[in-house]
C-alpha cells in the first residue's frame, strides 16, 4: 500500500499517515 511504501521510504508512522489524509 502506499501507506507502506510511505513507512520504508521515510521511516515514520507519522508521515504515512499524513499521506493517507493527504490523499483522503
Amino acid at each position: 500500500s502506499k501507506a507502506e511504501v510511505a513507512l520504508a521510504a521515510t521511516g515514520d508512522p507519522s508521515a504515512a499517515v499524513e499521506l493517507l489524509t493527504n490523499q483522503a
